[in-house]
Parts: C-alpha cells; sequence; structure tokens
C-alpha cells in the first residue's frame, strides 16, 4: 500500500540555517527555535568526547552568538567530562528511540470505539499535552521557562491537529488519551503520547500503541519508531511490554552563554 509522507516540525536544521564552528565542529543556527522562543538558538552534534573533541567545541561555543545552543552527544561515555571542560553544559535528556516491527504481524480491522480521529484543540487536549511533556528537556530546563515550555507544546497540538506536521491525530474516550502518527525515514513515527494522570493505569497506553500498530499495517508500513526521555520510566516500560525495543540513544546538554 501507499506509504503517507510526514510533514516537517520544528527543532530541525533547514538547508538555509547558519552554520559557524572551528576544528570541525559547526554550531548549526537554528532559525524556528530562535523566533518562537525570543534568542538565538544553536544546535551541535558531537559523535565522541576526547579531550580535543571538547575543546574544540569550546572555541566553537566561544566564537558563537547563540544564547542557547542544544548539545547532542551520541557516543557513550563520561557526561561528568563534558560538564567538566565545558561547565556552562548542563545535561538535560537522554533521548532513547524505540523500534517496532510489524513483519509477519496479521493485519486488524480497528473495532475500538474508544479512539478517533480529532481535528480541533480544546482545553482537555492542551492539558493533556502539556502533561506529556513532563520529562522533556524543555520542561527540566528551567531557563527555558514554564510559559514558554506550553507554548511550546501547545504549538506542537495545534500544528499536529492541523495535520501540518503529522498525518493523523486520534484520542482516546473524552479526551484522555492522544497519539500522534507520521511517517519518517520510511518508518511510521509516533510523535506525541500520552494518558491524562486521572486515566493512567487503565491500558489507554497499550491501546493507542495497538491502534498505531494497526494503523502501520494498514498503510505499508513495517517499522513504528517513538522517541522518548530514558528517565520517563513509565513510558520506557510501556514500549518494552508492547515489544518495542531500544534501538538508539543520545544525551542532550543544554549550554546557555
Amino acid at each position: 500500500m501507499t506509504k503517507i509522507k510526514r510533514k516537517h516540525f520544528y527543532f530541525r536544521r533547514k538547508p538555509n540555517e547558519k552554520s559557524i564552528g572551528m576544528a570541525g565542529i559547526s554550531i548549526q543556527k537554528l532559525e524556528w527555535d530562535s523566533a518562537f522562543l525570543g534568542y538565538n538558538i544553536g544546535a551541535v552534534t558531537i559523535e565522541g568526547q576526547s579531550t580535543e573533541t571538547l575543546m574544540n567545541l569550546k572555541e566553537a561555543l566561544a566564537s558563537s552568538d547563540c544564547d542557547l545552543i542544544y548539545l547532542f552527544n551520541h557516543a557513550p561515555g563520561n557526561l561528568n567530562e563534558i560538564e567538566y571542560l565545558i561547565p556552562s553544559a548542563k545535561w538535560v535528556d537522554e533521548k532513547v528511540t524505540f523500534v517496532k516491527s510489524t513483519i509477519g504481524k496479521a493485519e486488524t480491522i480497528n473495532t475500538r470505539k474508544e479512539i478517533h480521529s480529532a481535528y480541533a484543540a480544546n482545553e482537555r487536549l492542551y492539558n493533556l499535552v502539556v502533561q506529556i511533556g513532563e520529562f522533556s528537556r524543555f520542561f527540566t530546563d528551567k531557563k527555558i521557562g514554564k510559559d514558554n515550555y506550553q507554548r511550546l507544546y501547545k504549538t506542537w497540538l495545534e500544528k499536529s491537529l492541523s495535520r501540518s506536521i503529522c498525518d493523523e491525530v486520534c484520542v482516546w474516550g473524552n479526551d484522555e488519551g492522544l497519539i500522534t502518527l507520521g511517517e519518517k525515514k520510511g518508518r511510521l513515527d509516533i510523535g506525541l503520547i500520552g494518558v491524562d494522570f486521572n486515566s493512567r493505569g487503565k491500558g489507554v497506553g497499550t491501546q493507542l500503541l495497538q491502534h498505531a500498530e494497526e494503523y502501520a499495517m494498514h498503510k505499508g508500513f513495517h517499522d513504528i519508531q517513538v522517541v522518548t526521555q530514558a528517565q520517563n520510566t513509565p513510558a520506557v516500560n510501556l514500549y518494552l511490554k508492547a515489544g518495542f525495543h531500544k534501538e538508539s540513544s543520545v544525551n542532550v546538554f543544554h549550554i546557555w552563554k
């Protein structure tokens, strides 16, 4: 079957965004983030954390005019070393990608009357997406500010409901659970998923994941992926119980100048 195409969202580098740096370290200027939060924001990725790499990063940071830089470190190692050599770097998140295959599974027809598509925002959904981000780096970094954090997740919801950054938004019951579905690198990508505090422990999250699996098979996807925070134990346990496996992780630091 024909696969759906995913629309792009913020926090991803665009081709025309500016790059500055030294000694092979490139700091990418993030135009959307900067405009949304009101100060200059950049991003940089390092694959290792040797002393030489970190010293080169330190030089690049010194030449950057960004107020905040997201540092993504894909290599495992001693995180304290980064914070020691770059005191302004504060660990905020370990992003973990979980993946599940649909190959060999029989396609079923969704008969869950509790789950239906959503197109309009309301106060319950706004409250729900704010809860969904409780483990995100934009919440844990208090310098971002509570108002900016909430505004960010509410914008994410609105863009999802308009289908500008995903292809489907489904809610459970009376807006007590939410899942957004789209395409990323040939996989079905779960962008947002969460259950209201008052409805947790009732199997709602499991039903939403089962719906995602049925949706993936119907659209012809062989894999489903979802990204969460390693410190979000309930979400991690939910994905493992549902048959997902950990594919990769990246440690994220925020560097305020």
